[in-house]
């Protein structure tokens, strides 16, 4: 007796609770003692032909293979055969920061499972100013001046009832301080303007110097890393990690925060490039012959771009490239990079 064969199954989706019945044809049906979804059985079956069968969706997930069997054994599986389980959208990222700051940038990226793949928006009464990628579902938006709070709801769907809706959210805006802070290679702080002091290492031994920093969005903390990796932060600034204890091929130069404030890239003067928290890493130059030493490390976006002393600039991710000096003269080595 030969093999039985499905040739296509009608409806081709359904719940992922199962119970949907699916109509198979196919040849040599007649005899089928078994159906299977994937590696389970059917909730059960009827022989309707030869060449139809109709059986009834176990619960599942994904895409799976309609099977049947006779004593003539087990039906090939192929593309006529595939059956998808529908899953309406949840939410599985969804915990958006509630504070922001006048002029800032204010982002997140949501997250919702789902089959097929949901798609994101913005219900209705979101701000004009603030959007989110439908795809992605990352967030984001310069928060205006001149307002207190601002309210969103984002939604997930998926053409599978019922949509997942996250929210609503009610964000506090604060304005942020009017200054800056120095720092000394040792940890000392010192704040200028309207900042607040939140903290020093000034009297702290460190086991190498402090090369860099930045500030939290809001302006009412901030970050130190030393050349050995070790990151430091201070009032409402977020640590996320750091590379202390972790053997490096060359010191750190610098770090960038990101636009949220939850995360960081860390730069080596070899051009190796370290990313914690949310911040994305989108290649280094870590193992490249560089014509000088990485010098600086600029975020830009979702990216960030790296100078060396010789003026060469390197971009990744959405960092845009806008030109170098590599190559120029230059009466002195470049040192840093702003944008």
């Amino acid at each position: 007796m030969a093999a039985p064969t499905v040739t296509s199954i009608a409806p081709t989706s359904g719940p992922a609770a199962g119970g949907t019945t699916v109509t198979i044809t196919g040849t040599g049906l007649g005899s089928v003692t078994g159906v299977s979804f994937g590696a389970t059985p059917a909730a059960s079956f009827t022989v309707n032909s030869g060449t139809s069968v109709t059986a009834t969706s176990p619960a599942g997930t994904g895409t799976v293979d309609v099977t049947v069997t006779t004593p003539g054994g087990a039906s090939a599986t192929g593309a006529g055969d595939l059956f998808t389980y529908l899953a309406p959208p949840h939410f599985t990222a969804a915990a958006p920061p509630l504070s922001a700051v006048s002029g800032a940038s204010y982002a997140y990226t949501f997250v919702a499972s789902g089959n097929p793949a949901p798609t994101y928006a913005l219900a209705t009464g979101a701000p004009a100013w603030l959007s989110i990628n439908s795809t992605s579902g990352a967030l984001s938006g310069t928060v205006p001046t001149g307002i207190t709070s601002f309210a969103y709801s984002v939604t997930a769907s998926n053409g599978v009832s019922p949509a997942a809706t996250a929210g609503p959210f009610t964000v506090a805006v604060s304005a942020r301080g009017t200054g800056y802070w120095t720092v000394t290679s040792d940890g000392a702080v010192f704040p200028n303007g309207s900042v607040g002091l939140y903290g020093s290492l000034g009297s702290v031994v460190l086991n190498r110097p402090i090369v860099g920093g930045a500030a939290s969005p809001d302006g009412k903390g901030y970050l130190m890393v030393a050349s050995d990796g070790g990151v430091f932060a201070f009032g409402d600034a977020s640590f996320a990690g750091s590379l202390g204890g972790t053997h490096l091929n060359a010191p750190l130069v610098g770090m960038a925060a990101t636009a949220s404030g939850h995360g960081y890239w860390l730069e080596a003067a070899d051009g190796g490039a370290f990313a914690f928290g949310d911040a994305s890493y989108a290649g280094s130059l870590g193992g490249t012959h560089l014509n000088a030493p990485i010098v600086g490390i600029d975020a830009s976006g979702s990216g960030y771009r790296l100078v060396g002393a010789d003026g060469g600039v390197f971009a990744f991710g959405g960092a845009g490239y806008f030109g170098s000096q590599a190559g120029a003269a230059l009466a002195a080595p470049v040192v840093s990079i702003a944008g």
